[in-house]
């Protein structure tokens, strides 16, 4: 009588090394997948932000007697002035006053970059003995305590304002090199309005000696990006009429450049 052929448990060594080879492609294809869709979420979020912006700057507008976007004198401190020139310094005033219109805190901020949040909560913290940033008078409070000159934004504001020291607002075309002559608005019915946007997640690169073709400086700018030292995929751009653009990084174009140097903003 013959005896039973036993039967044979687990795998091969051959076997188990398919099947984490496998397990690995399959990661390998998803993993990237899964974080592009969780940054599409968060870019969504980030241009609810953007709306909410442009329904406070209307707000603020429809109570000005001119019918002007906030846009507060900026004190100005540098030996260079041009070159220290950004869009995202704005007056202290911008925050207090658009706050009083909606604006609360985490609007300020992108979900796609989690760590500026972070680290305003962690520097107020220090100033509050342990306390969470929560209110705009907090906002306020870390912003001063970490530039009191201006507040520096985690956005680009392209409302023009009046300089200290300077005959022109900035931004405008007369103050460096502009792509569209017809600069940004300033009012309502300004007729720049639906051409050109009064906020933009902060971008910069670097053009080329003909000032056509722009090298992107992927992280050190404040675009979408997977992780903090991927290259930005995207961006969003928001009008007044509170329509927000999400721009691949493909199709940004240079917008203003100081006029000293290869630095360009970019939307």
């Amino acid at each position: 009588m013959t005896e039973p052929v036993p039967t044979r448990h687990g795998f091969t060594l051959l076997e188990l090394v398919v099947v984490l080879a496998v397990i690995g492609i399959l990661a390998g294809l998803l993993i990237p997948a899964l974080a592009r869709s969780r940054l599409r979420a968060k870019v969504t979020v980030c241009a609810n932000h953007g709306r909410q912006w442009a329904l406070a700057a209307n707000l603020y507008a429809t109570d000005d007697a001119q019918g002007r976007f906030p846009a507060f004198r900026q004190p100005f401190q540098g030996r260079n002035p041009t070159a220290m020139l950004y869009p995202w310094m704005v007056n202290h005033a911008l925050v207090t006053n658009l706050g009083a219109y909606g604006l609360e805190p985490p609007v300020w901020f992108c979900p796609t970059r989690p760590e500026a949040w972070q680290r305003r909560q962690e520097h107020f913290r220090t100033l509050s003995g342990g306390r969470d940033l929560s209110t705009v008078a907090d906002l306020s409070l870390a912003l001063q305590a970490e530039s009191p000159n201006y507040a520096v934004l985690e956005y680009s504001w392209w409302v023009p304002r009046p300089v200290e020291g300077f005959e022109r607002p900035y931004p405008s075309p007369g103050e460096g090199i502009s792509r569209i002559p017809v600069g940004w608005p300033t009012r309502v019915d300004d007729p720049a309005v639906s051409i050109q946007p009064i906020l933009s997640d902060a971008f910069y690169g670097i053009w080329n000696e003909h000032r056509q073709n722009v090298e992107y400086l992927g992280y050190g700018s404040m675009g979408h990006r997977v992780s903090i030292l991927s290259r930005v995929l995207n961006l969003n751009v928001t009008f007044a009429d509170g329509r927000v653009e999400t721009r691949p990084a493909a199709k940004l174009q240079w917008q203003l450049n100081p006029g000293n140097g290869d630095a360009t903003f970019m939307y």
